[in-house]
């Protein structure tokens, strides 16, 4: 990570219909054909449009990828290519607001909570 960069950066955004978020800025460490890493400094939610406009992800969902993050290699459909980044490389987690238990993708902890609030009374 640079210096200028810290891993637990958080930035405030606007209001989102569920009240206001604060997302982690990252460093890219996707390998160019040169073997050097990006080291562009991106926000969780702006991962899509940076693989698309810095490293040329582009294609439908089937389209076979090979992620290339620091010494990762493993193809996958491009639809999974974002969910497999954030939960393998970047740990991004969601915590259940009733029982703090985390979960690495945001359906399975709304599924969870509507059933451990209802637990927890």
């Amino acid at each position: 990570m640079s210096d200028n960069l810290a891993s637990n950066d958080f930035v405030f955004l606007e209001p989102e219909p569920s009240g206001y978020t604060f997302e982690r800025m990252n460093e890219c460490r996707w390998r160019r054909p040169g073997g050097s890493h990006c080291s562009y400094p991106f926000l969780d939610h702006e991962l899509s449009a940076h693989l698309r406009e810095y490293h040329g992800i582009r294609g439908g969902d089937k389209l076979r990828v090979r992620c290339s993050w620091e010494d990762c290699t493993q193809e996958l459909n491009k639809e999974n290519l974002l969910r497999h980044m954030k939960g393998t490389h970047l740990k991004v987690a969601y915590s259940c607001d009733t029982c703090n238990k985390t979960f690495t993708r945001e359906y399975n902890r709304n599924s969870h909570q509507a059933i451990c609030a209802v637990q927890q009374q």
